[in-house]
């Protein structure tokens, strides 16, 4: 499989994408650069998978609403146009991922297909703006 995937990089997701980035073609892998400091020195490091923060979540979100909303993003499976139905902002109430007592619970389900159609949104605009399409179409 030569998918370019965007793996979460959350205390759960670590290990997971440790190992993609060792397994797998790392083009494909969503990634990001940190700015560090290494003995006094300025580096910059790749990071792969995207890191879930309150801020990058709800922007996520956002413009995934935005790009939903304008007619760029098509959604045909009826659990995920269900479960963007219920869903609000306000679900996201924790860093990181929704608080699970304030979830809605949509066919067993606490959005899950949802935030993962959002992730896939977000390393789509991520490989657009690093100019980085040809990975989807090499």
């Amino acid at each position: 499989n030569e998918a370019f995937i965007t793996p979460e990089n959350n205390s759960i997701g670590k290990e997971p994408v440790g190992t993609l980035s060792r397994e797998y073609n790392v083009d494909k892998i969503y990634r990001h650069t940190k700015d560090d400091e290494v003995d006094g020195q300025e580096k910059q490091s790749i990071k792969y998978g995207w890191t879930a923060t309150k801020s990058s979540i709800i922007k996520a979100y956002g413009n995934f609403r935005k790009d939903f909303n304008a007619g760029k993003v098509i959604v045909v499976d009826r659990d995920t146009l269900l479960e963007m139905r219920h869903f609000k902002l306000s679900d996201l109430t924790a860093v990181g991922t929704e608080k699970k007592e304030n979830r809605h619970v949509v066919g067993g389900s606490h959005f899950d297909r949802l935030r993962a159609l959002v992730l896939s949104h977000a390393g789509i605009e991520k490989a657009l703006e690093e100019k980085y399409m040809g990975i989807f179409f090499a």
